[in-house]
């Protein structure tokens, strides 16, 4: 899912008493290295090969950058952003390789869409579902009725600021190409993701009641040689 995984990231750090609990925290874009065995190393590198030096939390998530994700994850504890994945919907058994940290993880549109689901009902969890209730057409009575059941997952002014960030994200970030192709009283919040080989090209976001997640790929898995912002961001657009 590439990048669409940052969010529960900086919520984890968000949501604890560290000195992530800040938007305006800096942090460095440098060049990051970490230990995953024995003499063994991970040394991830921003998309665009740059560093930007030093950058807030917010510029952070709403520029994509990638080393600050990692420091921060790591920082922050990979048993925290995973119990994040997992409180905001991600029902599935994560692994505990930082590679998650940008988005090294198998997920379904659908699984994207409930996590998204989550942040945009203020951090309420509630599980999608397809059917809500089954009648019958002759007599108009209820057979069946599944309930809607809602589960306060994270602390609501922990979600304000991401999503503030977020929204950033549409405003001067990967996705501010939407600031052209939505009228400018509509309010989005949401993030890209691009794979290494681009062969996924996402983007999940929300507005007032509306909820969406686009995936843009090949059933060859061929590569599209598209990003999230130059794919999956203007179906979501025209849609929206």
């Amino acid at each position: 899912i590439g990048s669409l995984v940052k969010p529960a990231i900086y919520l984890a750090g968000l949501e604890g008493q560290g000195k992530y609990s800040s938007l305006s925290e800096r942090i460095s874009d440098g060049p990051v290295t970490v230990k995953i065995g024995r003499n063994k190393y991970w040394q991830p590198g921003n998309y665009d090969q740059r560093d930007m030096g030093v950058v807030t939390v917010l510029q952070a998530l709403a520029l994509s950058r990638n080393t600050p994700a990692v420091r921060v994850g790591v920082e922050v504890g990979l048993d925290k952003v995973i119990k994040m994945l997992g409180d905001l919907g991600i029902q599935k058994d994560i692994p505990a390789y930082p590679s998650i940290l940008l988005g090294a993880l198998e997920l379904t549109p659908f699984d994207v869409q409930q996590m998204y689901q989550t942040l945009a009902a203020g951090g309420s969890y509630s599980p999608l579902k397809s059917i809500r209730s089954v009648m019958n057409i002759a007599n108009g009575k209820t057979l069946t009725r599944y309930p809607l059941t809602v589960q306060q997952v994270a602390k609501p002014e922990s979600v304000d600021l991401l999503n503030f960030a977020m929204h950033q994200v549409t405003v001067s970030g990967t996705a501010k190409a939407l600031t052209e192709s939505l009228p400018e009283w509509k309010k989005v919040a949401g993030k890209t993701g691009t794979t290494n080989d681009k062969k996924d090209s996402w983007f999940a976001g929300y507005s007032g009641q509306h909820v969406m997640t686009v995936w843009v790929g090949r059933d060859d898995s061929k590569p599209t040689n598209m990003t999230g912002g130059t794919g999956a961001l203007k179906v979501w657009a025209d849609m929206m």
